[in-house]
């Protein structure tokens, strides 16, 4: 993983407390897509933390992206998020 997903890992990890997160790098199927911005990478996140009880999909996926803001201007074009409570 290059420097920058680390770092989104650490922030997320530090931020959320999941029990689960997985982070893949699928930019290499996209490579030849019109649209395709060399340098910035597509994601995809999953992850579950217990933070995200009682509160809506929209409402997971926007705490998430809010953390992400800096690097969705810098290093990604795209995000597949996948997010749920923690399982108790």
């Amino acid at each position: 993983m290059s420097n920058w997903i680390d770092e989104i890992e650490e922030l997320l990890i530090e931020r959320l407390n999941p029990s689960k997160l997985i982070i893949e790098d699928k930019t290499h199927l996209h490579k030849n897509h019109p649209g395709h911005q060399a340098g910035k990478a597509h994601l995809k996140i999953q992850i579950h933390s217990n933070l995200f009880k009682d509160k809506s999909q929209v409402e997971q996926h926007r705490m998430v992206f809010e953390l992400l803001k800096p690097h969705l201007k810098t290093a990604i074009h795209s995000i597949s998020l996948v997010t749920n409570p923690s399982e108790d």
